[in-house]
């Protein structure tokens, strides 16, 4: 089947996103505001051609946070597939546009709440070309089950540039662990694999044999390297502990992708590419209109307790033709197919 096309799309106006913060629903020291201020570095481009922040910055991890402006500005490389790589691009410091949009959503989520569908929704949506969006408890910490394996993927690319022959190289699949699962696509022990068939794995199919190979295959100090980088809190704990992440978070490493603000622009292109071809579709792309690409990550975690709990979480970039979004909803509530429909209708409500 031939894959939908991704069109150019216009600049306009931007707004900073909402901030509501509310207890995590874990306990993690991970938590780390940022503000809903995109963190961006000085660019130059063009030979020559340079653009400094206005207006007051301070730091913020690895990168300069600068203080929203009246208007938004913007600067991007041209196009190159699903990617548009952006040189700078700073938030207005609001925007009623989005609050009915806004407030359409939170209905939804209180609806749901209300039904005993949800226990704790989080919502992250920006508008890529402008730079206007929204968040909805988005400092909120959930257990992210398999959304961590898109950090582990932007460091198995990121290896490869520094690597040519890294993606062809071959690994052995000794045995499964007990996160891993069979079923289809499952890896066959003493199987050879190339880092790319594993890579793809992960991601198309999600699957748990193929990230246990690439992380040993990276390593933690690689892993580490990517969210000191994109200044997301490193999400594991003890041992004993599960991991912990935001949506806002998440949603900060999907837009370095889009704007191929740390990958380079062609493996942020490749890595966009793997997550359109997801075959998990219940959830956020249920409430996309048929033949638009959606470069998404799902993840989903069964909580033990009494009764036991469903964590589920699908965040991804929606390639509309004219206004291509991103959308991260992370969410807890007792059935997880009540979760998946919770973020069709979000995901139904932000694109039309």
């Amino acid at each position: 089947m031939a894959k939908p096309q991704i069109a150019p799309s216009p600049r306009s106006g931007a707004t900073q996103p909402v901030k509501q913060p509310q207890p995590p629903l874990m306990p993690a020291a991970s938590r780390r505001r940022t503000g809903g201020k995109l963190a961006m570095l000085t660019a130059v481009f063009s030979g020559g051609l340079a653009l400094g922040w206005a207006g007051h910055a301070h730091q913020h991890g690895a990168v300069t946070v600068a203080q929203a402006p009246v208007q938004p500005q913007l600067l991007r490389r041209p196009r190159l597939g699903m990617v548009h790589p952006l040189l700078a691009c700073e938030s207005a410091a609001d925007d009623p546009a989005t609050q009915g949009l806004r407030a359409e959503v939170q209905r939804l989520i209180a609806a749901a709440q209300a039904a005993g569908q949800a226990s704790a929704v989080s919502v992250v949506y920006q508008d890529l070309e402008a730079c206007r969006g929204f968040s909805i408890d988005a400092p909120r910490v959930f257990r992210p089950a398999s959304l961590l394996k898109l950090p582990l993927a932007m460091a198995v690319l990121q290896r490869a540039s520094r690597d040519a022959g890294f993606l062809e190289r071959q690994l052995r699949f000794a045995g499964p662990t007990q996160r891993e699962d069979s079923g289809p696509h499952s890896l066959a022990i003493g199987q050879p694999y190339t880092v790319r068939e594993l890579l793809g794995r992960m991601i198309r199919w999600s699957r748990n044999d193929a990230k246990a190979l690439l992380a040993e295959v990276v390593g933690q100090s690689e892993l580490r390297s990517v969210y000191q980088a994109l200044a997301v809190p490193w999400p594991f704990g003890s041992e004993t502990e599960d991991a912990a992440m935001s949506a806002q978070s998440v949603a900060r490493i999907l837009r370095t992708l889009y704007d191929a603000a740390w990958l380079d622009a062609s493996a942020s292109d490749q890595l966009l590419h793997l997550l359109a071809e997801s075959e998990h579709r219940a959830a956020l792309p249920s409430g996309v209109p048929a033949g638009v690409a959606v470069s998404h990550k799902w993840g989903h975690r069964l909580v033990a307790g009494q009764p036991a709990s469903h964590q589920f979480h699908d965040c991804g970039i929606v390639h509309l033709p004219s206004r291509p979004l991103l959308l991260c909803v992370m969410t807890a509530g007792p059935q997880e197919a009540e979760l998946h429909a919770l973020i069709g209708r979000i995901a139904k409500a932000v694109v039309r």
